[in-house]
């Protein structure tokens, strides 16, 4: 078979599991590293002993990511929660991750993340700071705002638009 040489393999070491986690995503749990590879949603990820990376052009969420080592990401990572040893964020990265627990983080200058709270008490004070503004954000615009419905009684409105006998308005 000439054409295997063209065919990517997936390996999957010994104590490596992959279930079906919440909401039918998978959950991915490997003793060693993981490189990802492809776009893609899971539950979780956890890399026992080892470190994650995620490929340029890559686009991962996750609910929750535990890496005993480094995360490295050169795509895209949107992540619940992130744990690992020492986050990494490749030039063009991008990461939104709401609790973030790493001892250390490494930004290339044309990375981004966004979120970067180490607690949910830290998270919910801040959201509840800026309430006032988060509400103005999610208020739709008068474009998007929906014309209100209103109910109308048909006899009532029926009699409103009956002229008087005698002619008069």
């Amino acid at each position: 078979m000439a054409d295997d040489r063209h065919v990517p393999t997936m390996i999957i070491p010994a104590g490596a599991e992959i279930s079906a986690g919440s909401d039918r995503q998978l959950a991915v749990r490997t003793p060693g590293n993981l490189v990802i590879q492809n776009s893609g949603s899971f539950s979780a990820i956890e890399c026992v002993n080892g470190s994650l990376r995620i490929d340029a052009g890559v686009k991962v969420e996750a609910e929750t990511v535990r890496v005993a080592e480094t995360c490295v990401v050169a795509g895209s990572l949107t992540a619940w929660q992130v744990h690992a040893k020492k986050l990494v964020l490749e030039r063009g990265s991008q990461a939104a991750i709401i609790l973030l627990q790493a001892e250390s983080v490494e930004l290339d200058r044309q990375a981004r993340l966004v979120g970067n709270f180490g607690s949910e008490k830290e998270l919910s004070a801040t959201l509840g700071r800026f309430g006032e503004r988060l509400r103005t954000l999610a208020a739709p615009t008068a474009e998007e705002r929906p014309v209100p419905l209103r109910k109308v009684d048909a006899g009532a409105e029926a009699g409103r638009n009956r002229r008087p006998p005698n002619g008069s308005s």
